[in-house]
């Protein structure tokens, strides 16, 4: 903003209102060239931190997606292991149970 006021009032109603920074009048071009160009890199700045943020996100998003399947893999290879474990000890006790004449009715 250039205003033509310099009161704090209208300052910080023109803040309130969105301003970010403002040039006193007279302009001085030295200031004017110097705040332009730290506002234009300020801008570059928060273009890259989106970016950056962007991706980070992307990779979040990627690498959850790789947990969640890895997760799901881990939990179908528990629930196998669970009717194996079952399994054996189903067919154990069907060992247990067989006695012959052979082995003198023991197992």
């Amino acid at each position: 903003m250039m205003p033509s006021w310099s009161d704090s009032a209208s300052r910080r109603r023109a803040i309130d209102l969105g301003a970010d920074d403002f040039i006193a009048k007279p302009i001085d071009p030295t200031e004017l060239e110097t705040r332009v160009k730290s506002l234009l890199r300020i801008s570059l700045y928060q273009q890259s931190l989106n970016n950056l943020n962007s991706e980070l996100e992307r990779k979040v998003q990627q690498r959850t997606e790789h947990l969640e399947r890895a997760l799901k893999h881990v939990e179908e290879a528990w629930e196998q292991n669970k009717l194996a474990y079952r399994e054996t000890v189903m067919r154990l006790g069907l060992a247990a149970e067989f006695k012959d004449r052979c082995t003198a009715t023991h197992l």
